[in-house]
């Protein structure tokens, strides 16, 4: 997402889902009304979809659900810097999407969602009501608007 693309937004939810793109050992990315799934296709290897975004400096917040097909594993979601190859808040495995992060150089950040490293071949993962917003706290869920 560009930065033209954030200051045309009409909503408080920054994040498009239809800009996801899935990874290595990722199949069937599907889009669902409040969400997306996809499908794991190895095991023991990162496997993840994920977005680019452009993030101006400040305190962002990232709120929704995840659950996996098979309830013995959890998934997760990260904000990562390309250009220093760190993680600038990593819950890849936390099972939640409830945190908040700062973002202290404005730039174009990746936004991923994880499917747990260590997940069977074939487990589903989805994802609901993902709301990447502005501030230090989640306000209720708003869809993407452009």
């Amino acid at each position: 997402m560009s930065l033209d693309s954030i200051l045309r937004s009409n909503g408080k939810n920054l994040f498009d889902k239809s800009t996801l793109i899935a990874g290595t050992n990722i199949v069937e990315l599907t889009q669902t009304t409040n969400g997306f799934t996809f499908k794991t296709s190895a095991t023991s290897t990162t496997m993840l979809v994920g977005s680019n975004i452009y993030l101006i400096a400040g305190t962002y917040y990232c709120s929704g659900t995840v659950t996996c097909s098979d309830i013995s594993y959890k998934g997760g979601w990260a904000v990562y810097d390309n250009e220093t190859g760190k993680f600038i808040i990593n819950a890849s495995s936390r099972g939640t999407i409830n945190d908040k992060f700062t973002i202290t150089e404005s730039k174009t950040y990746q936004l991923n969602f994880y499917a747990p490293y260590n997940a069977p071949v074939g487990v589903i993962m989805t994802f609901e009501n993902i709301q990447l917003e502005q501030g230090s706290t989640a306000t209720s869920y708003e869809p993407y608007q452009q």
